[in-house]
């Protein structure tokens, strides 16, 4: 009985393809003050980070046992805080609309592969 449940199961996550998830951070525009939540992106997509921006990615703090965000001299403990907390920890004023454009950088031709999945997703039906 074991063995008729187990063996479908790892037939069935071996033969899957997971896209490999990005980090969650921040954006920050220095000129302008203005901050939000940022995303890298997955193995099918990468957020590009406009001009005038940087992205802050956390950093494991040993210290703290917590993801870190640090900008200069400034830092912010993510998880703890919301990103709207951590942008105003920065000095930054958080902006809950602003969205990073995303570019499509890995699809692939293999109906295997989920970048596959992505692509037909962005295809009109066929008829």
């Amino acid at each position: 009985m074991k063995s008729t449940v187990i063996l479908p199961l790892l037939l069935f996550f071996s033969t899957q393809a997971f896209a490999q998830s990005g980090r969650w951070g921040i954006i920050i525009n220095e000129n302008s003050k203005a901050c939000a939540r940022f995303w890298e992106g997955n193995a099918c997509s990468r957020v590009k980070v406009p001009d005038q921006w940087k992205a802050i990615l956390p950093v494991w703090n040993e210290e703290k046992q917590a993801l870190t965000l640090t900008y200069q001299t400034k830092s912010c403990t993510l998880g703890l805080l919301s990103s709207e907390q951590c942008c105003k920890e920065l000095g930054f004023t958080f902006d809950a609309n602003f969205r990073a454009p995303q570019e499509k950088t890995a699809l692939s031709d293999d109906p295997r592969s989920e970048c596959f999945q992505l692509r037909a997703a962005d295809q009109p039906p066929t008829r």
